[in-house]
């Protein structure tokens, strides 16, 4: 049987779509370190979480409500923060590089800003946690876990504005390899500090929660470091634009303040399930996030390709003229191959030029 003229021309859509300029290839070549940098973040938190199992069934099954509430509270100014990406690349490709370090110091500041707010929502926290029916040594588990981890809140906003200043860029493996050792550094302390090895002191949820803390501040030291170097300190005007931008901050605020609404919406909507989940007792907690615990291997690792800025960063420059040419030709290759198709093709698009 003669296979169709559909059937053979997937195979070449596929590879045009694979090699063409912007195509699947050099997407996922600039996102695959971002994909790893994720796929690290969420290798830490299993292992967190299993190290918690093997420690009481309780500490496992209040880490993952706390958590969850905690982040929800910090998806707003993340949000913010995480849009400086984009003002770092539309400014790079611009040819505005004084411009980059200002735009990522007014994400910083945002993220000490709101490093405080997080402190003062311990006492809800667990005025909360007992609103909607948890009790007893899950309530106690959960409370201390939320206390401990709200001082690393703000790292998280922070490490985001600097972590920006390189994606935007299109410098990615920086991020893969500071987040990474930042998850293996998390590892290691949990270890320490859950049972109490190697001269640590065995606090179980709290040391558990300690180590994401030191984790964030020193990726977010790591991160500081590196921004300073001197082949970027001139260039992007790093120490020069430390200042407070209210004209750029208020840009900023605009155009990421929808991102991070929307993240509130979708974390706060499944952080309040768990709450519920909790009012089941302790083993229909744990057991929901074991369940997450392992999903989230599979899924969490791609979220990195949605994060990539490889497309943004060269927006406001013009497109090779090979590759409009490139685009052009295949264009006109399509319609043709649809008019063959189509009652023997049309003089317009078949005909030779």
């Amino acid at each position: 049987m003669k296979p169709s003229s559909r059937s053979l021309a997937l195979p070449h859509l596929v590879r045009w779509w694979w090699l063409r300029p912007a195509g699947g290839r050099q997407v996922l070549l600039m996102a695959l370190p971002l994909i790893v940098s994720t796929a690290s973040w969420s290798v830490m938190h299993f292992v967190d979480r299993m190290f918690l199992l093997w420690h009481s069934t309780t500490a496992m099954a209040a880490a993952m409500p706390a958590g969850m509430l905690l982040f929800a509270l910090a998806c707003l100014p993340l949000g913010v923060a995480s849009y400086v990406n984009t003002f770092v690349a539309q400014y790079e490709g611009a040819g505005r590089s004084e411009r980059v370090g200002r735009c990522v110091w007014q994400g910083v500041w945002i993220g000490l800003g709101v490093a405080p707010l997080f402190l003062l929502s311990v006492p809800v926290a667990h005025w909360l946690f007992a609103a909607v029916g948890h009790s007893g040594e899950l309530l106690a588990a959960e409370s201390a876990y939320y206390r401990v981890l709200a001082f690393g809140a703000g790292a998280m906003v922070i490490s985001t504005a600097l972590a920006a200043f390189f994606t935007g860029r299109g410098e990615m493996r920086v991020v893969m390899v500071v987040d990474s050792s930042a998850s293996l550094l998390n590892g290691l302390l949990d270890y320490a500090w859950i049972f109490g090895h190697w001269g640590f002191p065995a606090w179980g949820i709290e040391g558990a929660a300690w180590a994401t803390v030191v984790a964030q501040w020193g990726k977010v030291a790591v991160y500081a470091l590196l921004v300073h170097r001197s082949v970027y300190r001139d260039k992007y005007q790093i120490v020069s634009g430390r200042v407070l931008d209210p004209n750029l901050l208020k840009r900023i605020l605009r155009y990421g303040g929808p991102n991070g609404l929307q993240m509130v919406v979708e974390v706060a909507a499944f952080a309040i399930l768990l709450l519920l989940v909790g009012r089941l007792g302790e083993e229909a907690m744990a057991a929901t996030t074991l369940a997450l615990n392992v999903n989230s291997l599979a899924f969490v690792p791609m979220l990195g390709i949605l994060v990539d800025p490889g497309c943004r960063r060269d927006l406001p420059r013009p497109l090779p003229a090979g590759a409009m040419a490139i685009d052009a030709r295949h264009r006109a290759d399509v319609l043709r191959a649809r008019c063959r198709r189509r009652r023997g093709g049309c003089p317009v698009c078949c005909a030779r030029r």
